[in-house]
């Protein structure tokens, strides 16, 4: 029997070659990626990606840019949005569209957003934002692929 216990890890600096799908690269924008932990940090680790999205540094529809493309995963993803007033963090603090599943959703408020294993998602748009937003992504697949 194995008596290692395992180790506890504490992660400070994100993760340099974050992909989408094999061979593709992440999209960038100008929103920075604070941290992230996958299979490829600690062996048999969820997905969990953190960070910012600031006023001006987000697609938006007028601008014809949008966060990345539609696509879908072989595990079911959480997307995570949370306004920053202190006064009142249910309000986002922006305007965000996401079409999933044929379907286009709207929302105001902090939200966590559960998109089931084969749902096709995205794009995402923001609109009106007025402060920055907090954002996250979880997953129980070991890396960020798309199946599509």
């Amino acid at each position: 029997m194995d008596e290692t216990k395992p180790e506890v890890t504490i992660i400070t600096e994100p993760k340099s070659d974050i992909f989408l799908a094999p061979g593709e690269k992440w999209i960038k924008t100008d929103n920075p990626v604070v941290l992230n932990l996958d299979d490829s940090i600690i062996k048999g680790a969820f997905l969990i990606q953190a960070s910012w999205c600031f006023p001006g540094k987000v697609p938006t529809k007028a601008q014809g840019k949008q966060t990345e493309r539609s696509h879908l995963h072989d595990f079911d993803e959480v997307l995570a949005y949370f306004g920053t007033d202190p006064n009142n963090p249910h309000d986002l603090g922006a305007e965000l569209e996401i079409q999933a599943g044929g379907k286009k959703y709207f929302v105001d408020k902090s939200c966590l957003i559960f998109i089931p294993k084969g749902i096709e998602h995205c794009p995402i748009f923001f609109e009106k934002m007025t402060r920055p937003i907090f954002h996250f992504i979880f997953g129980m697949g070991g890396k960020y692929l798309a199946t599509k």
